[in-house]
């Protein structure tokens, strides 16, 4: 008796996934279709016009600057995330919604590196709802996306493309093999900085941050991947807390050391190194020699890191991974090359400062994304 009703509540389960699974397919197909109109009514509300009145007390020309971005809500409580960029230096911060009330809001924790800054809305309208993130790590090359913000001071808009490329590392910072982009070939303008790059589920997928100022159809976004964990960080503790090896190079290739007549050592080409680092305090050497082949620039006689706790540094990918392990505290064995022989040396990786670097970077960035030169 027991196996007959056993049997038949079996019978019963596969006929209600029988007809309920089609249902449940359909709403998600449903969920991640969503037209362009659509993408915009479920999430412009969310997202606001930042405008910023900075002052540099540094520069004697250009004292008050005043900056166009956009921000979007990311908790019910008035956190809103936008580029680093968008806020160097606030003394006034106002974000609006749209209707034509503004609201004021305050600066709480950012990371030049990153190019990430959060704010706060204290007084806000009470229709407004955070994005949700997309749990990708990337979304899928060729998926659409649609870009939300505010290009040139106008007023809120959407644009709409696909994922061109993902992990894409662009020569921004010295950090920047860390903190790869997303490619779109979405419109993104000066303006659109800081507002959401939404997949057709509706999700946030990534932070519009560069737009190529002499391309066509190319601009890249922060990984929602990125964004969420730096909000949590930046929440929590009020900084990112990164090792500070400091050094820029890249893997020895072959044919440039031969043509340059440096002796054969397969691993990480040390270019330059940045003071007071890790590596500037174990006494690590920077290249001398500058060389340029077509677009390609190089500068050799640095040392070439072989291995590093033992693993040994065959390629980017395999020095990226190590690095991204390394933790503020580590001791490391570093193996390189240098006049003809190999050397060990060992050292504790310190936290990294905010550099004044780090800010002059995203000045230069935001100059070059204006068009001057």
């Amino acid at each position: 008796m027991w196996l007959a009703i056993v049997r038949r509540a079996a019978q019963c389960a596969v006929l209600v996934l029988l007809i309920v699974w089609p249902l449940v397919s359909a709403a998600s197909a449903e969920q991640c279709n969503k037209t362009a109109d659509r993408i915009f009514a479920e999430t412009a509300l969310s997202v606001a016009r930042v405008f910023v009145i900075s002052i540099d007390p540094f520069d004697p020309a250009n004292k008050v600057s005043y900056g166009v971005g956009t921000g979007f809500l990311v908790d019910e409580n008035g956190t809103m995330v936008t580029n680093y960029h968008v806020l160097l230096n606030p003394r006034y911060i106002s974000v609006s919604f749209g209707g034509g009330q503004s609201f004021n809001a305050r600066f709480v924790a950012g990371d030049p590196i990153l190019d990430i800054a959060i704010m706060k809305v204290d007084t806000q309208p009470g229709n407004l709802h955070a994005l949700p993130f997309a749990g990708a790590d990337f979304p899928p090359v060729g998926g659409a996306v649609f870009a939300i913000g505010h290009p040139l001071g106008l007023g809120k808009s959407i644009s709409s493309g696909i994922v061109s490329s993902v992990d894409v590392v662009l020569p921004v910072s010295l950090m920047s093999w860390d903190a790869p982009f997303i490619q779109t070939d979405a419109a993104i303008n000066p303006g659109n900085s800081g507002g959401p790059l939404i997949n057709n589920c509706g999700q946030v997928v990534g932070m519009n941050t560069l737009g190529a100022p002499f391309a066509e159809n190319i601009g890249f976004a922060i990984p929602a991947r990125t964004v969420k964990s730096a909000i949590a960080e930046l929440l929590r503790r009020g900084r990112i807390i990164r090792p500070w090896i400091g050094i820029s190079g890249g893997i020895a290739d072959q044919f440039v050391l031969d043509l340059a007549r440096m002796p054969a050592a397969s691993g990480f080409v040390i270019e330059t190194i940045e003071p007071g680092s890790a590596a500037d305090q174990a006494g690590l050497r920077g290249g001398y020699l500058p060389l340029r082949l077509g677009a390609s620039s190089y500068i050799l006689g640095g040392d070439i890191i072989t291995k590093v706790n033992g693993a040994e540094i065959s390629d980017l990918s395999t020095t990226v991974g190590i690095v991204r392990s390394l933790k503020v505290g580590d001791k490391i064995k570093v193996e390189y090359f240098r006049d003809g022989g190999l050397h060990t040396l060992e050292t504790v990786l310190p936290e990294r400062p905010i550099l004044p670097e780090d800010i002059r970077v995203l000045y230069r960035e935001v100059y070059r994304q204006q068009g001057n030169r």
